[in-house]
Parts: structure tokens; sequence; C-alpha cells
């Protein structure tokens, strides 16, 4: 299956800025200018501006945050046979996101801990405007998990907002350490409730129809001192089945040492296992790799190899990286860079590969006194 290229962005600027304390309230603005150029479809500018208003109003316990914001959003399209034309957008938004903290003393195993149970309430509201003579520059559907659970547009980009009138009902509960207060255990539910048909849509996306998301439960903790386990459930109240499941783990016994684990399962769809490492191989030398397998496919996703040395001064990388692009297709790319002593770098940079590619990885640091010792972490 041919994949469509994405819009060149020529050129794009952003501006966010945030002010507390403005008439009693913060203050925050997102801004944007964007020029999308593409060899076959419509071609356009955007330029939006995002301001809103929030206060945030807390206790030692409870917390309550209502905003409101207003998304204006200006379309310049270029001339083509679609018929798409000049237009503009004007959206008002109004959100309120609260919660409440209970603790209590709990002993497990002789040893003294804090419970906490955490109940959140988000609320979105916004009114519909029809969308559908805006092109779709860069807008998709967002995936439901914990994070886009609680946020205000189902959409990722800015060329579709949806319609909302919904509500977001979750529950964490924490286990911490009362000695160092870390978190042992955590768990966690969450479900959107809608009060409206949804209207906006993405072409060729059917809209929903349902009164809820599906439910999302969550679950991770330190299992030993060095290893970490988490799992994720996404479960359709509709069809009373299964859609999502994954579950995973980490051993991490020092910087610069790891190995990632996991395995991912989407209803009629995908079925795939993943592991990642990095791990000293001796003499300053590191080893760096993933493996991403499907196993519905039978056939590599995503694959890295590589190693690191670090001299002390100086740290040399090689990274082979492939990934699929479409079926029976792959890309290939390769890295070689040498960072000399942690201020300049020649050649290809893996970094930011690397790091999406091995969760915990920890980048060599020339400025380190030996090889082996601890290093410095890569964010």
């Amino acid at each position: 299956m041919p994949v469509t290229p994405p819009y060149s962005r020529a050129p794009q600027l952003t501006l966010t800025a945030a002010r507390p304390e403005v008439l009693r309230s913060d203050f925050d603005f997102y801004g944007q200018y964007v020029g999308f150029d593409h060899p076959t479809l419509v071609n356009g500018t955007r330029v939006m501006a995002y301001p809103s208003l929030s206060v945030p109003l807390q206790t030692a316990y409870a917390y309550v945050t209502p905003k409101l914001g207003f998304n204006l959003t200006r379309y310049f399209i270029d001339p083509h046979p679609t018929g798409f034309a000049d237009q503009t957008r004007s959206l008002p938004t109004f959100t309120a996101d609260g919660g409440v903290v209970f603790e209590r003393p709990t002993t497990i195993g002789g040893a003294p801990f804090v419970q906490t149970l955490e109940p959140r309430l988000y609320y979105v509201y916004i009114p519909f405007r029809d969308q559908s003579r805006i092109p779709v520059f860069d807008a998709g559907q967002q995936d439901i998990n914990f994070a886009t659970i609680y946020s205000e547009n189902q959409f990722a980009g800015w060329d579709r907002i949806n319609d909302a009138n919904q509500l977001t009902l979750g529950v964490t509960t924490r286990l911490l350490s009362t000695d160092t207060g870390a978190e042992r255990l955590r768990a966690g539910v969450a479900q959107r409730y809608y009060f409206v048909t949804q209207r906006v849509a993405l072409p060729g996306v059917p809209v929903r129809t349902s009164t809820s998301s599906d439910l999302l439960a969550a679950l991770s903790g330190a299992v030993s001192p060095h290893w970490v386990a988490e799992a994720g459930w996404q479960y359709s109240t509709n069809f009373s089945q299964t859609q999502k499941f994954n579950v995973g783990a980490r051993y991490q016994p020092a910087p610069g040492k790891v190995l990632n684990l996991s395995y991912r399962e989407t209803l009629n769809s995908i079925r795939q296992t993943d592991v990642s490492t990095q791990w000293p191989l001796g003499r300053g030398w590191v080893g760096l790799g993933r493996w991403n397998f499907s196993l519905r496919e039978q056939r590599m996703l995503e694959g890295l190899i590589g190693a690191e040395y670090n001299g002390g001064c100086w740290v040399l990388r090689v990274v082979a990286h492939r990934f699929a692009t479409a079926t029976q297709q792959t890309s290939t790319t390769f890295f070689v860079q040498l960072e000399l002593n942690g201020v300049s770098r020649i050649g290809s940079n893996p970094l930011e590969t690397i790091q999406r590619n091995i969760g915990g990885y920890f980048r060599a640091d020339p400025r380190s006194p030996r090889p082996g010792e601890p290093q410095t972490p890569y964010y």
C-alpha cells in the first residue's frame, strides 16, 4: 500500500506565552503560523491564536481549575480544483478540571506505606462549528489513552476541533513509601461520557455514535529494586470486549544498563513483541538494540542496532535503524557521530532515534572522568 507523504511546513513559527495572576487568573497563549506545501494536495497557510484564562483553586486535599479559551484560526488557501477557499474559524472553549486526594496509612509486609485515593473529573464544552470545508493539513484522530482522555480535543493537529459536551471520570490509587516517599504502586481507571452526538469528523471517518468511550485501566509498580512492571487494558463497554491490551517490564540495575520487554495487542489488527536494551560490553563499549516484531505479519516493524565507545574525552556512536514503511517495504538509516568533550558533534546525530527506541537510555558523556563511571542522563 503506497504511503502518502506528509505536508512540508515552510515556514512554521510558533509562539507560546504564559503569565500568572492576570485578573486573578493564569493567562496562556498559543499562536502558530504555518505554510503547508504538498506536490499533489491542496496547499495553504494557517494562522492561529489561542488565548485562555484559567483560575486554579486549590487546598491541601482538593483542587478545581476552570478554564475559558478562544480559538481563532484563519486559512489562506491556494487555488486548487477541490474548491477550498479562504475562511475563518472561531471557537470558544470551556473546561473544568477537579479532583480530591484522600490518604491513609497502611502496612504491607511490615513496611509502612501511605495509600492514596484520587478521584478526578474533567469537563469540556465546545460548541459545534461546521469544519467540513477546511482542508486537512495535519489533523488526525488521537488514540484514547490516559493522556488524551483528559484533553479537550480528540483530534491531533489544529484543522479539526471537536464539538464537545462531555465529562471524564477517573480514579487513581497510589502506594507511597513512608520512609522515602517513593511510589511503589499505581493503579487507575478512567472513562469519558458524551452528552451530545458527535458532528465534527475527519473525511472518511464515521462519527461516534456511542454515549461513552472505552474503559481504560492501568497498573504499574516496582516488582523489585531494579524491576518495574506495567500493564494497560482498554475495554469496550458498548461491545463487551477487550480492544487493547499491553504488558511490559523494565530491568535497570544502574544508569546505562537497561532491558525493556513488552507485548501489545489490538483487536483484529496488532500483536507485537518489543525488546530493547542498552548494555555495557566492556572496555568503554556499550551495545544498543531494539527488535519490534509483528506476530500477525511475521516480520520486523522496527529495529535498531548500534554501539557507543566512550574514550573519556570523546564518544563515538555507530547506529543502524530500520523500520517498515508499507507492506513488504522498509527504510534503513545509518548514523555515525563523533562527540568531542560534550561540546561539538561531527556527523549525523542518532540521539533522538536512540532515545525514542530505547526507554531508559542514558547518554555516554565524554566529560565523565573515565568510561564506566556514572553517566549523565539524556533528556
